[in-house]
């Protein structure tokens, strides 16, 4: 659960989590954080395992690493008590593809 004014420095801490590098970070909030202004709060979840499996990857060659970023979030009028929820930590290794991307929960 995230205060629209917190959007962005949550993004930047877990974004970091997830090993995405300083422009890939940009390009993310840039694109995800002027449709959270609406709501006074943000249920933001990264189901990456969940969408893997619904939605899997072949990539040509063969990549060392692989990071999909996908993020689903609800704006909320209201604080909601959640847990919190834990990454998985990402380092790179050699050639490495990063796909990131979300889709909002319409209540």
């Amino acid at each position: 659960m995230v205060k629209k004014e917190e959007v962005t420095s949550f993004f930047e801490e877990k974004l970091t989590i997830l090993g995405l590098n300083d422009r890939e970070k940009t390009d993310f909030i840039t694109f995800w954080a002027p449709k959270m202004d609406v709501k006074d709060y943000y249920y933001i979840n990264f189901p990456n395992e969940i969408f893997d499996s619904l939605h899997p990857l072949t990539v040509s060659p063969r990549p060392d690493s692989i990071q999909r970023v996908f993020m689903v979030y609800e704006g909320l009028d209201e604080k909601v008590n959640v847990k919190q929820q834990p990454l998985t930590p990402f380092s790179r290794s050699g050639f490495s593809v990063i796909e990131w991307g979300g889709s909002e929960i319409e209540g």
